[in-house]
């Protein structure tokens, strides 16, 4: 029996499955080593923003605000980007991991937030890998 298009549109699944399933799991391994590179903490002492706006394929146009978490160290200031932007803007102090010798060196955790991201990735990988496998199973009974 050959492959039908429908076949090979549910090969894609599996292929997109994978990819939904490693890509979150590198980002969190990457994240990880980033974080243990960093070998000291502090709290950020204020937070500012850096305001810019990103316009989709309709022409929608809407402001993104990336925290910048400001902190000190031996009586001088730093500045650490986070790695999440949003829409909307929140005062709250994080931590700040840092390099002793090189405070400017610096990583602030964003995992609460990156945790959902690669979750619904993650589970969105691990459907289409389950539909794949039963569309497969279901194939190979009707021979």
């Amino acid at each position: 029996m050959s492959f039908t298009r429908n076949s090979r549109d549910k090969r894609a699944l599996i292929i997109l499955g994978i990819m939904f399933v490693v890509i979150p799991i590198l980002l969190f391994i990457n994240e990880i080593n980033i974080k243990n590179r960093m070998d000291t903490q502090t709290y950020s002492n204020f937070v500012t923003y850096k305001k810019t706006y990103s316009k989709n394929s309709d022409g929608h146009t809407s402001w993104v605000y990336q925290p910048i978490y400001h902190y000190e160290v031996y009586n001088k200031n730093y500045s650490c980007y986070g790695t999440s932007a949003s829409s909307f803007r929140t005062y709250k102090n994080k931590p700040v991991y840092y390099r002793a010798e090189n405070p400017s060196d610096c990583y602030v955790d964003n995992s609460d937030s990156n945790f959902i991201f690669y979750a619904v990735f993650f589970i969105a990988g691990v459907y289409l890998i389950k539909q794949y496998l039963d569309y497969k199973n279901k194939f190979l009974n009707k021979i």
